[in-house]
Order: structure tokens, then C-alpha cells, then sequence
């Protein structure tokens, strides 16, 4: 036996004893994700729209070489090897735009619609309640839906751009001079929160505008509406394009944002009270960071990914229920 049916034989068995270990413990299924922080996603997801399944989370397994490994890699690894007793749970990355072949709930593979898990922890109508349950006092200073409609709209050809050079391999606007372009580096002022992030939101919109005119003079060929209309139809538009863009990105921007917005409403309450000590105290005792109630709760609100895993997640259970009810009744 070759080294490649070796390894493949090792990730066959090894799905077959993850799916075992969920039908002898009672479970629905065994669910491999990328890693331990994704487990907590994954299980509201799944609870929100599978209420009654009980699931086996596996954030790393073995390789073929004998150590532990996670990521997106490593669940693909058992690809060919899943089913409704053991399937696996990844982040889209480039794989949904790009339209990779096959991960889809047909093959047993769940995914994010979003770039990442990330880009849902920082769905914008969310931020306004994590700011203010962070300060612990009702946010009015900054407006996140607002900020991230104007946002996605400034970036919004640019981004088009950016899928084209990926799609056509050229390093024209690669992942990191699109990233240098949509983001602001370094610390945000206050004052750059003023007029629901005015100066931020001009300070992009200066780098987009400068770029797409060198784009547009030296690709005058490129029919950008043309895949416009390619991308509308996989769910992105003007008003939403920071769900596409890369997570880990959108999540230390919307933290820095948020981080001094809740910086300035625990400044303005202090000044109210004056030299309170005893309310100063009671005030930072309500207070949680920033980041940990953005990651905390996710919305499962009306919006095209979520939708879309919603419907992933019935049409994988229904299917799996039904043939279940098949196999019983014969």
C-alpha cells in the first residue's frame, strides 16, 4: 500500500470512529471546527437552529504524522470521509466567493457565508448594545449600523477589484495592500469618533478613491459591474461589504472603535458624578471589555449569511432525519 491510500485509509478510520463515538455516546453527531475558540460559535449556531441535537465538538484531532493539528486544513483533511454522524464546521475564507467545489452541506461541510466566525461576532447592529452593556452605560455618542453601512459602501468597488486580482492570481491588490487600503492602523483618537467617524471613514475613502483611479486607467478592459452582478448574487452588496473582508481585520477595527467609544461614555459619566469615589468604583465594577461582549453573544438576526446557514442547517437535518426514518422503516 502506497504512502497517499496509507493516509487516506488514516483519515477514513479516523472519521469512522469520530461518527462511532457519537452514535455509542447518544450524541446527533461529532462536529470537527477549526479550533477550541470556534466551539462556542459553532454550539449557538447549532442550538439556535438544531435545538434538539446534542453535538460532540472536536477542536483538534491527529495527523497522518501522529501530532495534533486544527485549522480549516486539517478538517478538510476528512472530506471525503464525512456524513450526517460526523461533518465538519469552517470558516468561508476566499472558498464561498471564489465558488471552491464542494463545500457545501451536500458533503457535510458547514461554513460562515462571512469571511470568517469574526466577521459575525461584528455583525454592526450588535455593537451598539455590546457598547453600551460594556461601559455599562446606554451608548449615544457612535452609531456602529450607520458607521458600517458608509464603510461598506466606500469600500465597495475596491473590493470588487480586489476578488478580480484574486480570482486572476495577480499580486496587483493582494490581501495585504487591500487590507492597508480598508483599515486604519494603529490607535483612533477620540476626536476621529466625532460625526460618527467622519475623519476615519474620509481618511479610507481618500486611499479607495486614489486607488480604484490607478485601477480603472490601467485595467480599462475589466468590467467591474459584470461582477457586480456575480457577487450580488452570492450576497454581497454595497451596505455589507465588511462581512466579506478578512475577520480577524474587521474584529481589531470595531474593537479599537469601540474601545474608545466606551473609554469616552465612563469619561463623561466620571465628570457628571465628579469625585464620587464610591460611584467611580461602581461604575468600573459594571464595566466589561469591550472585546469580550462582542465575542460573547452573536445575533442571530435577519441577515444573508446567518440566513444561509439557517437554511443549510434545515436542509442538513432534514435530510439526515429523513433518511434516518427511511432506514428504521426497513
Amino acid at each position: 500500500m502506497d504512502s497517499t491510500s496509507s493516509k487516506e485509509d488514516f483519515f477514513k478510520y479516523a472519521a469512522m470512529n469520530f461518527a462511532g463515538t457519537a452514535m455509542m455516546s447518544g450524541m446527533t453527531a461529532s462536529v470537527h471546527v477549526e479550533g477550541i475558540d470556534d466551539i462556542p460559535f459553532w454550539r449557538s449556531v447549532l442550538g439556535k437552529f438544531y435545538p434538539k441535537g446534542k453535538f460532540n465538538f472536536i477542536a483538534y484531532s491527529k495527523t497522518y504524522s501522529g501530532s495534533n493539528a486544527s485549522g480549516s486544513m486539517h478538517c478538510l483533511s476528512y472530506r471525503n470521509y464525512l456524513s450526517d454522524k460526523f461533518f465538519i464546521c469552517i470558516d468561508s475564507d476566499e472558498r464561498y466567493l471564489s465558488g471552491e467545489p464542494d463545500i457545501d452541506i451536500k458533503h457535510f461541510i458547514l461554513q460562515t457565508y462571512t469571511y470568517s466566525i469574526e466577521n459575525h461576532y461584528c455583525y454592526a447592529p450588535k455593537l451598539n448594545m455590546a457598547c453600551s452593556k460594556s461601559a455599562g452605560i446606554r451608548n449615544d455618542i457612535f452609531d456602529f449600523v450607520s458607521f458600517f453601512t458608509d464603510y461598506s459602501r466606500i469600500i465597495y468597488d475596491i473590493f470588487i477589484w480586489h476578488r478580480f486580482f484574486v480570482n486572476n492570481n495577480s499580486t496587483e491588490l493582494s490581501v495585504i495592500p487591500f487590507n492597508n487600503i480598508i483599515t486604519i492602523k494603529g490607535k483612533i483618537p477620540l476626536w476621529q469618533l466625532q460625526n460618527n467617524g467622519e475623519v476615519i471613514l474620509e481618511r479610507i475613502k481618500q486611499r479607495v478613491d486614489n486607488k480604484l483611479e490607478h485601477l480603472t486607467k490601467t485595467y480599462p478592459d475589466v468590467d467591474i459591474d459584470k461582477l457586480k452582478e456575480h457577487y450580488a448574487q452570492l450576497g454581497v452588496c454595497p451596505d455589507n461589504v465588511y462581512l466579506f473582508i478578512r475577520g480577524h481585520h474587521l474584529l481589531s477595527f470595531v474593537t479599537k472603535i469601540g474601545e474608545k467609544c466606551c473609554e469616552q461614555l465612563l469619561y463623561r459619566k466620571k465628570k457628571q458624578i465628579k469625585r464620587n469615589n464610591k460611584k467611580i468604583k461602581q461604575i468600573h465594577a459594571k464595566t466589561i471589555p469591550f472585546k469580550h461582549v462582542v465575542i460573547d453573544r452573536i445575533w442571530f438576526d435577519d441577515y444573508y449569511c446567518m440566513n444561509r446557514m439557517k437554511q443549510d442547517i434545515d436542509d442538513f437535518f432534514m435530510t439526515s432525519n429523513s433518511t434516518s426514518t427511511h432506514l428504521q422503516n426497513h
